[in-house]
Order: C-alpha cells, then structure tokens, then sequence
C-alpha cells in the first residue's frame, strides 16, 4: 500500500495540468502539478524543523491550505489534530494542552483566538495563511522551494528528504475530534493503514467516474476527509467549499459537479435552496448523505429535486464508512420494491463487517425487532482514542469496534438504526469516557 500523500497526487504524474482542488468562490485553482509540489514543500520542512513523528494541530475552515497539509502530514510521518472551528476559546485551549502539538497552522480569520492561545499554549511555531495572500505559510514553503523557485514545482534539490512511504503506514496520521453519545471531547486516532482503509470503503461504494467533479461541503476536522482523498486518488478534481445551502445549486452548475456528501442536517435545506431558486442540477450524478436516520419522505424529495442515483453512508469517527445503502438499493425501494429498506443504514461496506450484538456480544435474530449494539471489525478500525488507553480498550474489546449506537437488522443485512442508551456496553462506555484528572481530547 503506498503512502497517503501519494494517492492525492499521483495524478501530477499522467495529467499534471488537470485541475486537483477548484474555489469556486475566488475562481482559482491547484492543478496536480502544484498540489503536488506543495505538499512535498510543505512535508519537507515539517520534517526539517520538527523531525519524525511529531504532532500538528490546525484551525481552519475548509480550503487549499487544510488539504495540503493532510497530505503533507502522511508524507512527513506528522500526526495532525484538526480542531474544531465551532468550539471556544476555553475549549480549544484544553485540546491543545492536550495534543501538545509542536506546531498549530491557523487561517487568519481565527487570530483573535489565536491571540488568546499563544499565552498559554507552548507550540514551537504558529503559522498562519491568507488564501490569496502573502503569509507565514507561503514563506515556509518557498523557504525548501528556494530563493526564486516557484513551491509549486517542488522542493529544491538538497533542501531535505522524506521517509519512505511504506514506512509510516501503521503510523499515527489523524486524530479526529468527536464527542459520540458521552458528549465527552475526544479524539480518535487513525494510522495511515486504517484511513486509507476508509478511503477503500468508499471508493467502492462511490463508484468514481471518469468524469466526476466532487463538492466537498462536509468540514475536515469531521471524518469526512477521506471522501475528496477518494476522488483525488482517481484524478477527479474536488470542489473545495464551506457550507452555505443558497450557493450550492450555483456551485453545482458552475463547476459541473457531478457529487457530494451531505449530513443529514443539510439535506432539508438544500432541498429546500435548490427548489427556492428553480435551479436544474443536470450535472449531479449521485448525491450522498448519512448521519442520522433521514426521514423517507426527505430521501424520495431528494431522488426527484436531485434526479441523480442516492447513496446513503453511515459510520463514525473511529472507523469511518462501515455501512452503505447503494444506488440500486435506492432504485428499487422508490419503485415500491422494499420500500423499508430506505430507513436503514444499508450493509456493510466494502472491507467491513458491521454485526448487531447483545450484551455478551452475540449476534442478535435477523427479525428487523430484536435490538443490540451496531460492532464493526475492519482494516478502517481506528488505532484508539488520544492518551486514552483505559476507553481505546473498551471501546476495541473482544475483536469489535462497538459503536455505542442501536439498532436491528434483517435477514439481508440490512441495518436499521434505533434510539437506545440503557445498555451493559454503553453504561461501560460513558463511564469511561467521563472526564477525570486528566483531559481527553
């Protein structure tokens, strides 16, 4: 398996002038080429003035610079913390103390934030950027590129070297930050080996077309990262944007998207953006949603505004897509053929198994009533929660990964999320997960 970095961009090798991550909103641009150059850039000197393995934090809303150093991390060995935008600055400063990162990289939108951190947060380097603008970050990446060289063609010769890719696959990659139903902040961890597991996942389930131009509305401090990774890693371009329901349909048109992923919060609003403006979408191939069960008659609106195929994800942050209702499944449940199956999560994904067990950890009758808790086992299963061993083991005990989530399932796999908490695992798990003495980020 090779190295993260390298599935974002390959392509620079066969179309290095095909356009990798698009702004509608600037009306720019990164070609493979460039992204290509900038990451190894940017990789280089995280491994020159951090050394191996060291940890990355980052505060920003979706743009270039985030992509690029989620592949800079892979390649350089780093292990990167994206925080959350939405928290304060109390609860930022406590995942930082936390992460200890060497460096935090921050879009000057959040320095008023940034200047309440520095006092108190002992990261080595803070460095910040400015899309469009001169910044700290553009300097560090012209710093390898040398005195006069464009980092977009790469670093220079002699400016320092990367580990081998092969090397750092079962390396710590990304902490993702998630709460779950203990409401507790914590972060779970995945090595290179386990994302690019998630990437897998969804590439089968996606079935990216030669043509596909993907709209990433998701934020990147969710788990939703590995889905524009899956459409770089096959040459497609990514639309990278923020979400904002009244520009999508002008975006989608715009730049010809052909898909994107919505949590089931923004699904409704777009439906109700899109039908608002009388916009046709003819692009869209397929749209994707999941997180919450999404009411039916949200998912049968979605089929007829979107026109495209539907694929539903479901799966959390400790190992990303463990389920998917596919395409063809959609078809025939809006033909009236097992129209039920449109409230489930779908099967499990492609290198998933996903079981409905009870509380000694057998599997529970497929008869669509009997409840237990939703357990995954896979190559996406992640490494543990940040300095938090007691819950990693709980959490990774008896081969499963145990969601805390419920749910039955049919006599064809079919996984039907239900609200439930009072269970032996949960009770376990929350219990675990309360804060002690010490912080879990």
């Amino acid at each position: 398996m090779i190295n993260l970095a390298e599935l974002g961009t390959k392509a620079a090798r066969y179309s290095p002038r095909a356009p990798a991550l698009i702004d509608a909103k600037r009306g720019k641009a990164r070609t493979f080429a460039e992204l290509s150059g900038r990451v190894q850039c940017l990789a280089v000197s995280l491994r020159n003035m951090f050394g191996p393995g060291q940890r990355v934090a980052v505060l920003s809303r979706n743009c270039f610079e985030m992509m690029e150093l989620y592949l800079a991390c892979a390649a350089s060995g780093s292990l990167l913390f994206p925080m959350n935008w939405g928290w304060s600055a109390a609860q930022l400063r406590s995942a930082l103390l936390e992460a200890n990162p060497v460096a935090i990289f921050y879009d000057k939108t959040y320095q008023s934030i940034i200047d309440q951190l520095q006092s108190v947060v002992d990261a080595r380097t803070w460095v910040s950027w400015e899309p469009g603008c001169e910044s700290g970050y553009e300097e560090l990446l012209s710093r390898v590129a040398g005195a006069g060289v464009d980092p977009r063609a790469g670093p220079a010769p002699g400016s320092g070297t990367l580990p081998e890719a092969g090397s750092l696959l079962h390396h710590p990659f990304l902490a993702i930050c998630t709460a779950g139903r203990s409401g507790i902040p914590k972060s779970a961890v995945h090595s290179q080996f386990s994302y690019a597991a998630c990437i897998l996942n969804h590439l089968a389930a996606a079935r990216v077309a030669s043509t596909d131009v993907y709209l990433l509305l998701g934020q990147l401090f969710h788990p939703v990262g590995y889905m524009p990774l899956a459409y770089l890693a096959m040459g497609r371009p990514v639309v990278v944007t923020n979400f904002d329901a009244d520009e999508v349909a002008a975006v989608v048109r715009q730049e010809g998207v052909s898909g994107f992923f919505a949590m089931d919060t923004m699904l409704p609003q777009l439906l109700r953006s899109v039908c608002g403006s009388g916009m046709r979408l003819p692009s869209l191939r397929q749209v994707e949603y999941g997180g919450a069960p999404t009411d039916v008659d949200v998912v049968r609106e979605a089929a007829e505004v979107f026109g495209g195929d539907l694929l539903r994800a479901w799966g959390t942050s400790e190992f990303g897509p463990g389920t998917y209702l596919q395409p063809q499944d959609h078809r025939a449940a809006l033909a009236g053929m097992r129209p039920d199956i449109l409230r489930s999560c779908g099967r499990s994904a492609l290198l998933s198994t996903v079981e409905v067990l009870d509380e000694d950890g057998c599997p529970v009758p497929t008869d669509s009533v009997t409840v237990g808790e939703i357990c995954h086992r896979g190559p996406g299963n992640m490494v543990g929660y940040w300095n938090d061993r007691k819950l990693s083991a709980l959490k990774l005990s008896g081969g499963w990964l145990h969601s805390g989530e419920f749910g039955t399932w049919d006599a064809d796999g079919y996984v039907y999320l239900v609200e439930l908490t009072n269970s032996r695992m949960s009770r376990k798990l929350e219990s675990a997960a309360r804060p002690t003495n010490q912080h879990v980020c």
